[in-house]
């Protein structure tokens, strides 16, 4: 994953926020943002770099109600999709519905403005989210109709709008890449998980909540320690999950005593190896920095989160 890639990648992504905010403006249809070319080079992308898109998701909103979550559910659907599912010509379909899932949001959009928790009549009226009619086109077929209407079904027949106790298994595909991408973004009613605690609480949901056997479809296409995860190890170093040759692979960014190693000595690792989950990082700010003219808020940094908040 070459910088520049990464940058062109994010650069489309943006170009395609910008298309799906016309949508919700009123000023695009449907059929307009299917055809899009923004639209086209983001599935391209995908395509051709699967890993690079399950990292983009890593970029959030903090509002459930912006293209950036219809847009990190589409990266992480198709990805996954492509990896260990064979869609065919319906593949494009089923990725422009990952991408407007969440569309009903806005129509009528009472809850669009809500940041708190809901009431309950709030959330009574959120279960319409799911509902197609009001804002149904063409070229959304019966079937993706059901695939949109059915993201919040469940299997033990708790979901909504019907509670149908038989979700397509599409519909539950974009269930889980929902539910991972939602509960790993930061929200003001809930807690953010990391993306490893997203899957091991998603683990205690599976069978329930969406499909066990896709779930643990989806646990091996993203690894217990997702990609840009930071471990420790049992020997003390710690290392970042970046792309090996089975999957994610932690490759020990540091020596025992923490220090940070140079990018040509990093190791790969084994996986049983790993000890525990850590917090993202930082270097230390060089004490000779300390009197130049740098934000305060980065001087005397520890070297980790975890140096003296963890016993």
């Amino acid at each position: 994953m070459a910088a520049g890639r990464l940058d062109g990648f994010n650069r489309e992504i943006v170009a395609l926020e910008r298309d799906f905010l016309q949508l919700i403006r009123g000023h695009l249809s449907l059929a307009e943002l299917r055809t899009k070319e923004s639209l086209k080079r983001v599935w391209e992308e995908i395509d051709r770099d699967p890993v690079a898109a399950v990292c983009m998701t890593r970029i959030k909103s903090g509002h459930a109600m912006t293209p950036r979550h219809g847009i990190n559910v589409m990266l992480l659907a198709r990805a996954w999709t492509n990896a260990v599912h064979q869609l065919g010509r319906r593949r494009d379909d089923f990725s422009f519905c990952a991408l407007i899932h969440d569309l009903g949001h806005w129509h009528p959009d009472d809850l669009v403005h809500v940041f708190g928790a809901y009431t309950h009549s709030q959330a009574r009226l959120l279960a319409a989210h799911t509902r197609v009619s009001a804002w149904r086109e063409a070229v959304l077929d019966n079937e993706m109709v059901q695939w949109i209407e059915e993201h919040h079904e469940q299997p033990n027949g708790r979901g909504y709008p019907t509670g149908t106790t038989e979700p397509t298994a599409l519909s539950q595909v974009l269930r889980i890449a929902d539910c991972f991408d939602g509960l790993t973004t930061p929200r003001r009613i809930r807690p953010t998980y990391s993306q490893h605690e997203a899957l091991i609480v998603m683990g205690r949901w599976a069978g329930h909540k969406f499909s066990k056997g896709l779930f643990q479809g989806f646990l091996r296409f993203m690894g217990r320690y997702p990609l840009g995860t930071f471990v420790e190890l049992k020997d003390g170093r710690r290392a970042v999950m970046a792309p090996g040759e089975l999957g994610p692979q932690p490759f020990a960014v540091t020596n025992c005593d923490g220090d940070v190693l140079n990018v040509d000595d990093f190791d790969g690792a084994p996986h049983d190896t790993i000890h525990r989950e850590l917090k993202h990082w930082y270097w230390r700010v060089p004490d000779d920095w300390c009197h130049a003219h740098v934000r305060p808020d980065l001087l005397d940094l520890p070297r980790s989160y975890l140096d003296e908040k963890e016993s």
